[in-house]
């Protein structure tokens, strides 16, 4: 008849000490998928606080590498209706989240159990939640870019530009038939946006001007492929990587059924 409590552990590679900080928060507590925020001064956890699937987000605050364990200091960040994850018969779910890397403005994008996008701006004091409106249909896909001032965010069909206000805009419209999947944004100047497209039995990639005024449309910057074997998502991050002098790597699946290959990208040949 007892309820199980899951704790936060947090260990210093430095001083190599092992720390509880969530164990002296209440018998019936549940703390699951602690993350550090950008700057490093607070620990952020998925919290059932008295053990009844209400899940929220929560604070400790960092210092020297050590969290504050007092369960007063403990800061609720989200009020979703304890919605910001669910449990199910195979257990609890961990909810898609992604810290910004900014450490002068740390946000962290977060999408709850009932499919809204929330961004928790981190402060002195804690965090402020703004719920991002302006998205149709279901989100399934956002990264941030990598001067952390904008959110890149897809529902298969449709792109959306995110700022740090929670205002959502949208960039780019899929043909009929077409998924966008796999952004990735350039790096380090985030002016480009590239992101795979699925229709039927074809894959390809595409360049998505976002910032350096160059391009008026969408280009493909590979050749068609076939689309992605499905269980490669569930191991690996099959997204476009960015190397140096424009330069981007890319997982295409072969037609000749021979599985997939890394192909090399210029894409200063693409915008010169």
């Amino acid at each position: 008849g007892e309820v199980d409590t899951v704790d936060v552990y947090n260990y210093n590679v430095i001083t190599r000490v092992t720390q509880i900080p969530t164990l002296t928060h209440g018998s019936r507590r549940r703390n699951m998928f602690p993350t550090y925020s950008s700057d490093g001064n607070w620990l952020v956890f998925v919290s059932d606080r008295n053990g009844i699937n209400r899940w929220e987000l929560y604070a400790l605050r960092m210092t020297g590498g050590v969290a504050d364990s007092d369960s007063a200091a403990t800061v609720r960040l989200t009020s979703t209706s304890g919605r910001i994850t669910e449990t199910t018969q195979d257990g609890t779910q961990p909810p898609v989240m992604e810290w910004n890397p900014s450490a002068a403005t740390p946000v962290l994008a977060v999408l709850s159990a009932d499919d809204v996008l929330y961004l928790i701006t981190m402060t002195g004091s804690g965090g402020v939640q703004s719920p991002v409106s302006g998205i149709a249909g279901q989100i399934r896909q956002f990264v941030w870019s990598s001067d952390g001032q904008s959110l890149a965010v897809t529902n298969f069909s449709e792109i959306y530009q995110v700022d740090l206000g929670g205002t959502a805009t949208k960039i780019h419209a899929a043909g009929t038939g077409h998924n966008l999947t796999d952004m990735t944004w350039s790096r380090p100047n985030g002016q480009w946006l590239i992101y795979r497209v699925e229709r039927a039995n074809d894959s390809w990639f595409e360049l998505l001007d976002v910032g350096a005024g160059q391009l008026d449309g969408p280009v493909a910057i590979t050749k068609l492929t076939a689309p992605p074997d499905a269980a490669y998502r569930l191991r690996m991050d099959i997204g476009p990587v960015y190397g140096g002098n424009d330069e981007v790597y890319v997982l295409e699946w072969t037609d000749s059924g021979d599985g997939a290959r890394i192909a090399v990208v210029d894409i200063s040949d693409v915008v010169r």
